[in-house]
């Protein structure tokens, strides 16, 4: 059990690193990636990370025009608050970077997508 804890740490950890680098494509380019392989980058030495156990790709899909989702299929729930930042209650979807938000990193067992929307207040276009 501490074991599928661990890859789950590291699924959530990956994904939280996704998220950076689809914010910052987003900021360079005013438009989301059509696919996680547009996010290599050779420069920053930056690799998609793939799930720890399977191998297997992350998911990612353009919802909008500043919106998308990441998926992973998770082993276990998430364990309540821990140094780690994963919670187990339940957090509405908010805007990457809202002041209110924690970032919602909770899962159940499984495939789980969380729905991401990047706020250009706080992520504003690089020119």
């Amino acid at each position: 059990q501490a074991r599928q804890y661990l890859l789950d740490a590291q699924r959530v950890s990956d994904l939280q690193n996704i998220q950076y680098q689809v914010v910052s494509y987003w900021q360079g380019n005013q438009i989301l990636p059509i696919s996680l392989s547009d996010l290599n980058n050779s420069i920053s030495d930056f690799t998609i990370p793939m799930d720890p156990q399977t191998n297997q790709p992350y998911g990612y899909k353009v919802t909008g025009k500043m919106s998308f989702e990441l998926c992973a299929d998770f082993s276990a729930v998430s364990q309540t608050s821990d140094s780690q930042g994963i919670y187990s209650e339940a957090v509405a979807p908010e805007p990457i970077g809202s002041a209110s938000t924690q970032e919602n990193w909770q899962h159940t067992g499984g495939q789980v997508c969380f729905d991401r929307t990047i706020n250009p207040a706080l992520y504003p276009p690089i020119k």
